[in-house]
């Protein structure tokens, strides 16, 4: 073909004239579009490029090949139209065929840290099925901390640092983070037996009864409990304090919170 020709020789904007020629007549023919695919990404023909890329998804043979044309699409929206939008259908679009291909989750890693907040969480909620799959525990972490930091709804940020916790507890075997991210959510639902409980649980396994007990004490002494709150939170105080040994007056304090 001329074009493959004048691509030998160098000729590189000739070449390029002729393999539109050829796909004017045959626009799918799949050779030429990945010739012209060549010499128009070597001239960052952008605009041009996108459309050749699309018809070549149009033609590719399998999804892998797929796949990687339309990561290739995604990353000139992104890169070079500043299109974070139309990168992020393609890319989720990739996401579905191939959740674990390296190129899709570095570009949804892109758009998670991207300043949309919208696609950000769509992002995420991708790529925390891939570190959940993965087994990828640390990355999830870092993951849900940056989603609770995100989110502006109090419920929604809750939920994250809860999953936190599990995941610090049964997967990391960080039982002092876990204790930080329950301790956190039990001081905005201090009224939550099933919460303190999860509290209680993982200040033993962390050795933190020190600080579950402080923890109590700020709850009474900001009250606004009512009274079977404040017995059962009082009794559990009273009760570490007792275990480690501490001073009478604070145990006796405890406990004439619970009679009174």
């Amino acid at each position: 073909h001329v074009g493959e020709l004048e691509e030998e020789r160098g000729n590189a904007e000739v070449s390029a004239k002729h393999y539109r020629e050829l796909l004017n007549i045959f626009p799918m023919d799949a050779e030429g579009l990945e010739a012209l695919d060549r010499l128009v990404s070597a001239a960052e023909g952008w605009d041009e490029l996108v459309g050749v890329l699309e018809r070549r998804i149009e033609v590719a043979e399998d999804d892998a090949e797929r796949v990687d044309l339309m990561v290739r699409v995604a990353a000139v929206h992104l890169g070079q139209r500043g299109d974070a939008e139309t990168a992020s259908e393609l890319v989720f679009a990739s996401f579905e065929l191939d959740g674990q291909d390296p190129l899709v989750v570095e570009q949804l890693t892109q758009l998670e840290g991207g300043d949309d907040v919208e696609l950000a969480e769509q992002a995420a909620e991708r790529l925390e099925r891939v570190f959940r799959d993965g087994e990828e525990w640390d990355k999830l972490a870092e993951l849900l901390g940056r989603r609770r930091r995100r989110v502006k709804d109090p419920e929604r940020a809750e939920a994250f640092q809860l999953q936190l916790a599990e995941l610090a507890a049964e997967r990391l075997g960080d039982y002092g983070a876990a204790y930080e991210a329950l301790e956190s959510a039990f001081m905005g639902r201090p009224t939550d037996e099933e919460l303190q409980a999860r509290l209680a649980r993982a200040a033993e396994k962390g050795s933190r009864q020190s600080d579950e007990a402080k923890a109590y004490a700020r709850v009474l002494e900001r009250g606004g409990l009512a009274d079977e709150g404040v017995t059962r939170i009082a009794m559990r105080s009273a009760q570490l304090l007792i275990d480690g040994d501490g001073e009478a007056e604070a145990i006796n304090a405890r406990l004439s919170e619970v009679l009174c």
